[in-house]
């Protein structure tokens, strides 16, 4: 998770049920930065699945919650 100000963070959720967590300031969605989704595959290789922007267009206070329904 890129905060747009040079930094960023791994978030894993390990295993069936998982989940894990993490928050950026309001000031830190504005950079133009892009959230990557990203899953082992075949031989445990990893690859990006999904990357989600426009992070500006969220406002103070919101949250976003992502949900892995399916391989």
């Amino acid at each position: 998770m890129p905060d747009g100000e040079g930094s960023q963070w791994v978030i894993e959720a390990e295993g069936r049920g998982a989940s894990a967590t993490n928050s950026l300031w309001a000031h830190q969605v504005k950079n133009g930065q892009v959230l990557t989704f990203r899953k082992p595959g075949f031989w445990g290789i990893w690859r990006t699945t999904i990357q989600i922007g426009y992070l500006e267009d969220l406002d103070p206070g919101d949250r976003v919650v992502f949900t892995w329904n399916k391989d």
